[in-house]
Protein backbone atom coordinates (compact mmCIF):
# COMPACT_ATOMS: atom_id res chain seq x y z
CA UNK A 1 0.00 0.00 0.00
CA UNK A 2 0.74 3.83 -0.34
CA UNK A 3 2.58 3.40 3.41
CA UNK A 4 4.61 0.70 2.80
CA UNK A 5 6.01 2.31 0.10
CA UNK A 6 6.69 5.67 1.62
CA UNK A 7 8.30 4.06 4.15
CA UNK A 8 10.81 2.85 1.63
CA UNK A 9 11.32 5.76 -0.11
CA UNK A 10 15.31 6.61 0.54
CA UNK A 11 17.08 9.60 -0.37
CA UNK A 12 19.52 12.27 0.88
CA UNK A 13 16.78 14.86 0.52
CA UNK A 14 14.26 13.47 2.05
CA UNK A 15 12.93 12.93 5.40
CA UNK A 16 12.44 8.87 5.81
CA UNK A 17 8.79 7.56 7.45
CA UNK A 18 9.60 5.64 9.85
CA UNK A 19 6.47 4.62 11.06
CA UNK A 20 2.16 5.48 11.46
CA UNK A 21 -0.19 4.48 13.87
CA UNK A 22 -3.93 4.39 13.15
CA UNK A 23 -6.42 4.55 16.24
CA UNK A 24 -10.28 4.95 15.42
CA UNK A 25 -10.44 7.90 12.91
CA UNK A 26 -6.69 9.18 13.76
CA UNK A 27 -4.07 8.67 11.73
CA UNK A 28 -0.50 9.71 12.57
CA UNK A 29 2.68 9.85 9.84
CA UNK A 30 6.62 9.34 12.10
CA UNK A 31 8.94 11.27 9.90
CA UNK A 32 12.50 11.26 11.13
CA UNK A 33 13.60 15.14 12.44
CA UNK A 34 15.12 17.37 10.36
CA UNK A 35 17.94 19.21 11.46
CA UNK A 36 18.15 23.00 11.01
CA UNK A 37 14.35 24.02 11.51
CA UNK A 38 11.22 23.37 10.10
CA UNK A 39 10.98 22.93 6.31
CA UNK A 40 9.39 26.34 6.26
CA UNK A 41 12.39 28.30 7.76
CA UNK A 42 14.53 26.36 4.78
CA UNK A 43 12.49 27.50 2.15
CA UNK A 44 11.96 31.31 3.04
Amino acid sequence: NEIDLMSRIRHPNLVSLLGYCVHGETNLLVYELMQNGTLESQLH
